[in-house]
């Protein structure tokens, strides 16, 4: 904190009533330092400004006549000063000026703008937070108020001191009586700060995980809590709330905001000594960091499905990726089984039990490099090695339960990934919408009846001819249509797509069957036809359908 002499107290009042006419203070008219006898505010300072349009006459803060204002339109710009004034006159208006303003200046500190509450402790005067406080002079130049200091704080022989508070660090609240009241509502929180144990963690513009970023910690630092608030839970990178509250905090730096509980140390201080950590630099590998910490990295399978407009509903709804856990000090990696050697000879089933799904808790991120970056746990021991290959792209290298090191892509896409599901989910029902335009019964004379809903809910009686060997025996005749694949080009010309039948089955489970479809042209009697053609497993690579079999099993309907 800063204490103010007398000349610097009336200097600042000169910048605040300057200031909220309109003006900025000119460089010539600075005091010079600790020189008394030149305490004075510049001429304008006192004149009152011309009403637009009309010949007025300035005065001084004395009453003297020293300006005569053209009126507006005149191309004569501004006033000037008389020029006929005595020299003797002159000298002597100005004295009688400086004295005028020094008296000004001492009446002008005993004003109170009003009463205030000091938010952080003022460790020179060991005033703690909390305090009610006489107010009286604030400078938005110098960003500070001038407060009383209360008598139980002043040092011998000093009378009516004062003292400099950052702008952020006290609550100005109108007259003592409401100050006070204040100050009993943040009593609870008065002697309340926090140290963060986690590098990066976030403060944000309000308290949800979601709410956009106003200031990033670093490990050490020291924040004031202000109150509790109330906010949407806090979520690990597992989907679970975390343990914990919103608290609304101000930083040393005046930044104020929220921030979740789970990863601050709360600490009750009195006026003292507080140590906190450097601020970053603002270097370029900060930047870097930033990105790491704040992108949503999704994993690379995803970006091949955007690069070959093929989206895997499910895989994407499954929303693998890499988190760094700004908000909680745990990175997470949620990756698909195909990241491991023997994805390829898995099931479906197989691969979703064999996902890559860990969780690193840290609490320091330590630059190796201008983008590479190394996690540190509360032991001191580093858990992960990141490195950003470029704005977009991302590795991750950890070490399994054997000790073998391994590592993991992840990109950046242009695109969320619920915007890519609603994407997919709206082709799929177009497709099915322009199958039943053709309509929503069909009959063949070998396979039965098929009949199709808008929700993609099927019934399909009189499929004995393909039982076993397409259909299972234990098949029931009701099930669903899902249109989950897509078309090698060399099939798309012929074919209108996909679709995959599930049946219920009897006990549970469900029998499934892959068609290409197309609708072909009605006959003389206005039907439609559908064509159907059986997709063994095997033609099928990821979620396209690569080609026909030699012998194809095709079924005829028409619609009823």
């Amino acid at each position: 904190m800063r204490f103010f002499s007398l000349t610097s107290l009336f200097h600042s009042r000169c910048h605040q009533v300057y200031e909220e006419r309109g003006g900025s203070l000119p460089p010539a008219s600075r005091l010079a330092p600790g020189n008394v006898q030149n305490v004075s505010c510049p001429p304008q300072f006192f004149r009152h400004p011309p009403l637009r349009g009309q010949n007025d006459t300035a005065h001084d803060f004395a009453g003297a006549r020293i300006t005569q204002c053209a009126p507006a339109g005149n191309p004569k710009q501004g006033c000037s000063r008389p020029r006929n004034a005595p020299a003797f006159l002159r000298v002597a208006l100005k004295h009688a000026v400086l004295a005028v303003l020094f008296l000004a200046g001492l009446s002008s500190c005993t004003r109170k703008l009003g009463w205030g509450v000091l938010l952080w402790s003022d460790e020179e005067r060991g005033i703690p937070s909390g305090t009610v406080l006489p107010v009286y002079i604030k400078s938005n130049i110098e960003k500070t108020w001038i407060a009383g200091v209360p008598k139980d704080y002043t040092k011998p022989g000093e009378h009516s001191a004062k003292f400099g508070v950052p702008l952020a660090e006290l609550d100005l609240v109108g007259g003592k009586r409401a100050a006070e009241k204040r100050a009993q509502e943040f009593g609870e929180y008065a002697l309340v700060y926090a140290e963060t144990l986690q590098d990066g963690l976030p403060i944000r513009e309000s308290p949800d995980n979601s709410a956009r970023r106003v200031y990033r910690l670093r490990q050490g630092e020291i924040l004031k809590i202000l109150s509790i608030a109330q906010g949407n839970p806090a979520i690990s990178a597992t989907g679970d709330p975390l343990p914990g509250d919103w608290l609304r905090v101000l930083t040393e730096n005046g930044t104020r905001g929220y921030c979740f509980s789970y990863r601050l140390r709360l600490f009750e201080h009195i006026p003292g000594t507080l140590v906190s950590a450097p601020s970053e630099d603002g270097d370029k590998r900060d930047v870097e960091r930033e990105k790491v910490l704040t992108k949503t990295w999704v994993s690379e399978v995803y970006s091949a499905m955007v690069r070959d407009r093929k989206l895997d509903l499910e895989a994407l709804s499954r929303k693998w990726g890499f988190s760094a856990g700004e908000d909680t000090g745990i990175a997470h990696i949620y990756a698909p089984a195909a990241a491991t050697e023997t994805a390829g000879r898995l099931t479906a089933a197989e691969r979703n039990r064999q996902e890559i799904n860990l969780s690193f808790p840290y609490t320091e991120i330590k630059s190796l490099g201008s983008r590479d970056w190394q996690l540190v746990d509360a032991n001191g021991n580093g858990t992960l090695l990141i490195s950003l290959l470029s704005d977009t792209r991302l590795s991750v290298q950890y070490n399994t339960a054997s000790g073998l090191p391994r590592t993991l892509y992840f990109t950046a896409l242009s695109v969320p990934l619920d915007d890519l599901i609603v994407q997919e989910t709206v082709r799929r029902d177009d497709m099915w919408a322009a199958l039943l335009s053709h309509g929503t019964a069909w009959r063949s004379a070998y396979y039965g009846r098929l009949n199709f809903e808008p929700n993609k809910n099927i019934t399909w009686s009189g499929f004995d001819r393909l039982v076993p060997q397409y259909i299972s025996n234990m098949a029931l005749p009701s099930g669903r249509v899902s249109l989950s694949l897509f078309l090698d080009p060399s099939l798309a010309s012929i074919y209108d797509g996909a679709l995959t039948v599930h049946l219920n089955n009897i006990g549970g489970g469900t029998s499934q069957a892959h068609f290409l479809y197309v609708v072909e042209e009605g006959n003389a009697v206005g039907q439609y036809g559908l064509r159907l053609e059986f997709v063994p497993q095997d033609n099928i690579e990821d979620v396209t359908v690569k080609r026909r079999t030699p012998s194809p099993t095709i079924l005829y309907f028409y619609t009823e």
